[in-house]
């Protein structure tokens, strides 16, 4: 009989845990894209899509375990304002498409990653 109930608490401990394990969501990363102009304006910019396809294909789904931020601007000098904002937020790697934007986003974000892109079609 001791054995039966010790069986019984087992299984529904492990049970219990099963949907706890599966509620754990996997940790979701936030990539913020920076550019002046035409590739970070244009979601079909080949840059960008090129970005999204090797996120996806490296295994990163958009609004699963992915955030993909692109901000709107239109000059450099709204990109100092658009990186500071970002300061307050949990931003896993700045991805830069120029040069001059890398350098204002090392200049106002010195803590997070930068991946630079260069700002030419193959």
């Amino acid at each position: 009989m001791i054995k039966k109930i010790f069986i019984f608490v087992l299984v529904t401990s492990i049970l219990a845990a099963v949907p706890a394990a599966e509620a754990q969501q996997s940790k979701v990363y936030h990539v913020v894209v920076i550019s002046a102009g035409n590739p970070g304006n244009n979601p079909g910019h080949p840059l960008i899509v090129g970005l999204r396809d090797g996120l996806r294909e490296a295994g990163y789904v958009e609004r699963k375990d992915l955030v993909l931020s692109i901000p709107r601007n239109k000059t450099v000098n709204e990109l100092r304002s658009i990186v500071k904002s970002y300061k307050e937020e949990t931003v896993d790697v700045f991805v830069t498409i120029g040069v001059t934007e890398t350098a204002i986003t090392r200049e106002a974000n010195s803590e997070t990653p930068i991946i630079f892109m260069p700002a030419v079609d193959p």
